[in-house]
């Protein structure tokens, strides 16, 4: 699959679930804490994996993309658009250091996905 196929087909997973993220929006809010619920439809639909490299189970899109699917979220939940923002960029920060590093940060993806 092409980086531009599964951009679509993360933005189209987004775009399903933003109805729910604006739902839950209010109890970010008032709660302060993103409603767990946001998270694991968040995870369900691959955003998480959206700044994870390629060989460890991610997507590796480009910020540009990944800036398309933030503000998907944020449609739906400003604070969890935020969140994502947040969690991508760390990510994507840790896709800058050594093998090593790489490996401990991200191997969790591949194993998760080999167990799945």
């Amino acid at each position: 699959m092409s980086t531009n196929d599964e951009l679509v087909t993360l933005l189209d997973a987004v775009r399903d679930i933003v109805p729910t993220l604006r739902k839950n929006g209010l109890e970010a809010e008032e709660r302060r804490r993103i409603p767990e619920e946001n998270i694991e439809l968040l995870e369900k639909a691959g955003v998480f994996r959206m700044a994870v490299p390629r060989r460890f189970g991610g997507l590796a899109l480009g910020v540009a993309e990944q800036s398309k699917v933030i503000s998907e979220i944020a449609r739906g939940c400003p604070s969890t658009g935020w969140l994502t923002m947040v969690w991508v960029t760390s990510a994507r920060a840790a896709g800058l250091y050594s093998d090593r590093a790489r490996e401990g940060a991200f191997g969790f993806w591949k194993s998760s996905i080999m167990a799945a």
